[in-house]
């Protein structure tokens, strides 16, 4: 990529009209409700282990909640 940049500079390639700034941040406290999810693993609780198909092996506990694991496993399957 800093190859390309540096082609496209030497060659005038770059766009001069983009202009750079700051974008307005605000760090906020976190949220005082207790929506906050329990411990996912305790020490007596049995473990899963999954073979992906990239290679990866997921390791997880046996009492995981089932909509966790399905909202986890196509983004460590895709990664």
């Amino acid at each position: 990529m800093l190859t390309r940049w540096r082609r496209e500079y030497r060659s005038r390639l770059l766009s001069v009209t983009a202009s750079t700034s700051f974008v307005p941040l605000s760090i906020l406290p976190p949220p005082a409700s207790s929506e906050m999810a329990g411990p996912l693993w305790s020490d007596g609780d049995k473990t899963i282990e999954i073979g992906l198909p990239n290679g990866r092996r997921l390791t997880i506990p046996a009492s995981l909640d089932p909509n966790i694991l399905a909202g986890l496993l196509p983004v460590l399957d895709a990664s």
